[in-house]
């Protein structure tokens, strides 16, 4: 576990997750019977965030503050259960997870009922206390990526380093003025932003929204494209299906047919 935590600190995570890519094809060809799988998922565990930063949509609206419901979690935990997923879970989205109160109850369960998948929370680190951290890893939290925002940061780094340096082993930090910023599908204009390039995120990563529903990509913050509910269809059902499968070929290709892809894409 520690050589593992080791190589995450060491190897940048493009060309890790590079590496992960290749690596699994034939692991998912001989699990699922396709190379098409997501390798993460991220939950949205409830709608409301702290920070209002330029470069992310929150700062132009904020979700009306909802939480996932126990019916919602316990269905993607026995999906996930169902299909042994070993791969990695974020639990937010455009939120701040440490404001959920029960961060620590949904990070146990799911560590219980899902015990090979690798859980990472993404925070700003305001309400990062070294009690809170270590209940987390302690409940079964693999890794933190804390991103630093607003005034200060080299001097954030410094005290939340010192604060929590019995936890080195699971914490990343990266600086908010060192982010790979994106358009979010053409909603910040703030700032220089250029467009990507190529996109990959509906590819790898499965996005569940608060109440459940599949949605297409991390940058469709006000959720236009969604292919169904973990509710009335299992995992797979909602990943394969004919609508989805055919989004992901067009990107494969760099075949452009969405307007919230164009937007992201600039074409």
């Amino acid at each position: 576990m520690k050589a593992i935590k080791l190589v995450r600190k060491i190897v940048p995570d493009r060309l890790l997750m590079k590496m992960y890519d290749i690596y699994r094809v034939p692991i998912n060809m001989y699990k699922y019977g396709t190379t098409d799988m997501f390798r993460s998922i991220a939950i949205e565990l409830h709608t409301t965030c702290n920070r209002k930063c330029t470069y992310c949509p929150v700062s132009l609206y904020q979700h009306p503050h909802a939480e996932m419901s126990d019916e919602v979690f316990d269905m993607i935990m026995l999906n996930l259960h169902n299909i042994d997923y070993d791969g990695i879970v974020y639990l937010h989205r455009y939120d701040e997870p440490l404001l959920y109160p029960w961060l620590t109850q949904r990070v146990f369960q799911l560590k219980k009922y899902v015990p090979k998948c690798f859980i990472r929370v993404l925070t700003n680190g305001d309400y990062m206390t070294a009690s809170l951290t270590d209940a987390l890893v302690d409940a079964g939290v693999d890794n933190f990526n804390v991103t630093l925002h607003g005034l200060n940061q080299q001097g954030r780094l410094l005290d939340m380093k010192d604060r929590l340096s019995m936890f080195d082993d699971y914490i990343n930090y990266t600086l908010g003025d060192d982010l790979n910023l994106s358009t979010r599908a053409g909603l910040i204009t703030e700032g220089v932003v250029p467009a990507i390039k190529k996109c990959i995120e509906p590819l790898t990563c499965m996005q569940i929204d608060v109440n459940g529903n599949v949605i297409l990509c991390y940058d469709d913050y006000y959720k236009e494209h969604k292919f169904g509910s973990i509710i009335h269809y299992d995992i797979m059902t909602l990943w394969l299906g004919d609508r989805f499968v055919q989004i992901r070929k067009d990107l494969r290709k760099g075949k452009i047919d969405l307007s919230l892809c164009r937007r992201c894409l600039d074409v």
